[in-house]
């Protein structure tokens, strides 16, 4: 069905106004289309399902407002009907990410809580880019499966960063906090969101208490303790305090044996930011070693160009 806007006469026609005899299931679809869309968007439900309605009752082919009559229908207090027809519909469309989308919403309203994670789960596999998924399955497991909440709400985070909406991350990220506090994902993610934000300052304790929770001896994490180190040292040396960037990188680069556990990507950017502090300070000396130990980890790296283009990050 073309999704074509109503004409001027059709623009001014009443709500529910009748069709003249004689028109096709086409025309009448393209009359009808906006109506069905602007009753959609006022939360008309009613109004959508006696419209489209009209549409099936015509032989209409309703699929573009499938999913819309669906959700009304649902609203509407026909939920069966409306999960019954969209599990039709995703039949012939199963590449639908919205509409599986839709069908957990409708399942979520059932209290099919299993179902509905397998439908979310569905339109996240479809589009990786669409955070809302993961947001309606880390809201289903809650507090009853804590783990599986927060990492369904990391995901959406890591989907609102890539997007450079830092302010959606720092919204789920407070309600992922509210279940699971001393999750060091959920610190890190929650400190990258606040820096994209432009509140560095307070990304800081985040950062840090990231580092404090996987640097616990039982549960170690490496990859973790080494990027928040990286991330609050990058945030002092930006701000000129070099020598206190310095003593954040000197816990890692200074400890051969925790030094030796960091993935070599790691440890050669921990390693340039320690010199460009050096550099910084006018420690000529130092700054060379590092580079050069830099250098013996991955020759191929370009660590010189990287190193540059740190020293200009630096007031």
């Amino acid at each position: 069905m073309k999704k074509i806007l109503l004409t001027a006469m059709a623009l001014g026609a009443a709500w529910c106004a009748a069709p003249a005899g004689g028109v096709s299931p086409e025309e009448l679809s393209n009359q009808l289309y906006t109506q069905i869309v602007s009753a959609y968007n006022a939360h008309n439900w009613e109004q959508v399902t006696t419209l489209v309605q009209q549409l099936i009752d015509a032989g209409a082919d309703i699929d573009d407002l499938e999913e819309n009559y669906c959700k009304a229908l649902a609203e509407s207090g026909r939920a069966d009907e409306a999960i019954t027809r969209m599990e039709a519909y995703l039949e012939k469309c199963p590449e639908d990410y919205q509409a599986w989308y839709t069908l957990g919403e409708i399942q979520t309203r059932c209290s099919a809580t299993e179902k509905a994670i397998e439908a979310y789960s569905k339109s996240a596999e479809l589009n990786p880019m669409f955070a809302r998924p993961y947001v309606a399955i880390a809201r289903l497991y809650g507090a009853e499966d804590p783990a599986a909440a927060v990492d369904a709400y990391c995901k959406a985070m890591r989907i609102f960063l890539l997007a450079e909406q830092p302010q959606g991350a720092i919204q789920f990220g407070s309600e992922a906090m509210g279940i699971d506090p001393k999750n060091s994902q959920l610190m890190i993610l929650l400190g990258e969101a606040l820096s994209q934000a432009g509140m560095e300052e307070k990304a800081l304790p985040f950062y840090a208490e990231a580092v404090s929770i996987a640097s616990d001896p039982e549960t170690a994490d490496m990859e973790t303790v080494g990027i928040g180190t990286d991330r609050i040292a990058m945030i002092y040396f930006k701000k000129g305090e070099y020598s206190k960037s310095l003593a954040f990188l000197s816990v890692l680069t200074g400890n051969d044996q925790l030094f030796s556990t960091l993935a070599p990507e790691m440890a050669q950017e921990l390693l340039m930011l320690a010199a460009a502090n050096n550099q910084k300070l006018g420690l000529g000396d130092e700054t060379e070693a590092l580079l050069e130990k830099a250098r013996g980890i991955n020759p191929e790296a370009e660590v010189d160009n990287f190193y540059q283009s740190l020293l200009q990050l630096g007031e």
